[in-house]
């Protein structure tokens, strides 16, 4: 299986149609576009309700310095204390400006 089929039955584990309920089968669940990291998923319902768009964020597992695109599996590291203060030091130092966050990149 490859990365885009992985996200496409991911997304097919959590996508429900907001009418009815229902999980959606693979074959009404479609990629719309692709921007970077960003897909966005258009769900069909077989009963007839309006379409659902949704957006997914992937990212990438950078490891040495190498960046693994869809599909690629790297040997994982566990998280480490170190990690969880890390990402604890930046979500304190976040100040909501998200606009900001992102012109960073």
């Amino acid at each position: 299986m490859n990365g885009l089929e992985e996200i496409l039955h991911q997304a097919q584990k959590i996508l429900t149609c907001p009418q009815c309920g229902r999980s959606f089968e693979i074959s009404e669940i479609q990629l719309k576009g692709m921007w970077g990291n960003t897909l966005i998923f258009q769900t069909s319902c077989q009963n007839n309700h309006p379409p659902v768009n949704s957006v997914f964020v992937v990212s990438y597992k950078k490891s040495l310095g190498k960046s693994y695109p869809l599909g690629q599996k790297p040997a994982l590291q566990p998280i480490t204390t170190d990690d969880v203060l890390d990402g604890a030091e930046v979500i304190d130092a976040f100040d909501g400006d998200f606009e900001k966050l992102w012109r960073k990149s």
